[in-house]
């Protein structure tokens, strides 16, 4: 995967963590859908940011039982 790519999923997850909009379901799913894609620091880099939301909970909690399925940490 592109390091382009992957950055910009990181950062459009920094920016969804603690914003009341649609755009952690998306870039949820989206990191889900590139998972397998992805580098591990980049997979590590979104389950610990995904620990800082304080909105959607439940959808970042699904990223981390996700990865969990998938054998991350």
């Amino acid at each position: 995967m592109d390091h382009k790519i992957e950055s910009c999923l990181i950062f459009a997850a920094r920016y969804s963590l603690n914003r009341h909009t649609g755009a952690a379901s998306l870039v949820v799913d989206a990191a889900k859908e590139m998972w397998d894609d992805l580098e591990l620091y980049t997979r590590e880099q979104l389950i610990r940011e995904s620990r800082e939301a304080t909105t959607n909970l439940e959808t970042w909690e699904s990223l981390r039982v996700f990865a969990k399925q998938k054998g991350e940490k």
